[in-house]
């Protein structure tokens, strides 16, 4: 598989399969999500490899960028003085609530 394909067919950027990805056999997340096909599945395992990360680093990696997204968004729609003392949730309170929502 050339570096083109790898980069076209991976789900490298998708945090809920990434997670499965993490958790579960080749075997199960295939079946579990069986609209993706195994040269997705290898593309994606090459994806990791050539950035050096392990699925549960790209997991973290997307789950972290997404609170930086939350997070900027909570300043803009917060910037007013009637908003004074309010503060967004804390890391662990969001991803909490991200995980009861998914």
């Amino acid at each position: 598989m050339t570096v083109e394909e790898i980069e076209l067919k991976n789900f490298a950027d998708d945090r809920e399969k990434i997670r499965d990805f993490a958790e579960v056999s080749k075997d199960e997340f295939l079946r579990s999500y069986s609209y993706i096909e195994e040269e997705e599945y290898d593309a994606t395992t090459e994806w990791l490899k050539m950035h050096g990360l392990s699925a549960q680093g790209q997991y973290k990696k997307l789950l972290w960028q997404e609170y930086l997204d939350y997070l900027d968004s909570w300043t803009l729609h917060h910037k007013d003085v009637a908003n004074y003392g309010m503060s967004p949730a804390c890391f662990d309170e969001w991803k909490d609530n991200e995980e009861k929502e998914n």
